[in-house]
C-alpha cells in the first residue's frame, strides 16, 4: 500500500509540474557540484540494479536557473537510464562548455530506442515503462526550452541511449575597464 501511495505521489507531482512550472528562485548553480549531488542521491537506487556512475565533469560551469528544475531534469533522465538497463553497467555523465552553452551528456547502455520511439519521445503521455505516466520527459523538455536550451537524443536498439542537454552558461557581467 505504501508503494502504491508513493507511486501516486510521483504521478501527482509530474502532473503538477507540467500544469504549473516552477517560477522564481533562479540562481547561479555550479553545474558539476549539482551533478555530483544527484549521482550521490541516485547511487543506492542504481546499486540495487548493479549500475554505477562514471562522471567526467570538465570545466567549471555555472548556469542560471531554478535548482529544483535542474534536479528534476537530471534525476528524470538519469533514473530513466538506470531503469532501461537490464544488465550491470554504468551511466556516464559528462559535462563541458560548448560556446555559450553548458553541455551535459547522459549515456546509458540500456535497451535503446527505435527510430519510431525516438521520434515521439517527450510527447505527453507517451511512456515505454509499464507504469510510466509519459509526463517526466515532457516536463524535462519544457523546462529546458524555458531556459532557451535544447535536448538532443541519440539511441540504438540494444546498445543504449544518450541525452545531450544544452543550457545557457551563466556569464558574469563584465565591468567596463577603469580609465
Amino acid at each position: 500500500m505504501l508503494t502504491e501511495l508513493e507511486y501516486t505521489q510521483v504521478i501527482i507531482n509530474d502532473y503538477l509540474s507540467l500544469a504549473k512550472p516552477q517560477t522564481g528562485n533562479v540562481q547561479v548553480i555550479p553545474l558539476n557540484d549539482e551533478i555530483q549531488k544527484i549521482s550521490d542521491l541516485l547511487t543506492s537506487f542504481a546499486n540495487n540494479r548493479n549500475i554505477g556512475f562514471r562522471l567526467d565533469l570538465r570545466d567549471d560551469l555555472h548556469i542560471n536557473m531554478n535548482p529544483i528544475e535542474l534536479k528534476q531534469i537530471l534525476v528524470n533522465i538519469m533514473k530513466n537510464g538506470i531503469e532501461s538497463m537490464n544488465n550491470p553497467g554504468f551511466i556516464k555523465v559528462e559535462t563541458e562548455q560548448e560556446r555559450t552553452m553548458a553541455k551535459i551528456r547522459i549515456t546509458d547502455t540500456g535497451v535503446g530506442l527505435s527510430k519510431e520511439q525516438l521520434a515521439i519521445l517527450g510527447t505527453p503521455f507517451y511512456s515505454l515503462k509499464e507504469r510510466g505516466t509519459g509526463i517526466g520527459l515532457t516536463v524535462c523538455y519544457s523546462i529546458v526550452q524555458k531556459y532557451k536550451g535544447k535536448i538532443n537524443v541519440q539511441s540504438e536498439l540494444n546498445k543504449g541511449t544518450s541525452f545531450t542537454i544544452y543550457l545557457p552558461l551563466y556569464m558574469e557581467q563584465q565591468s567596463p575597464p577603469i580609465q
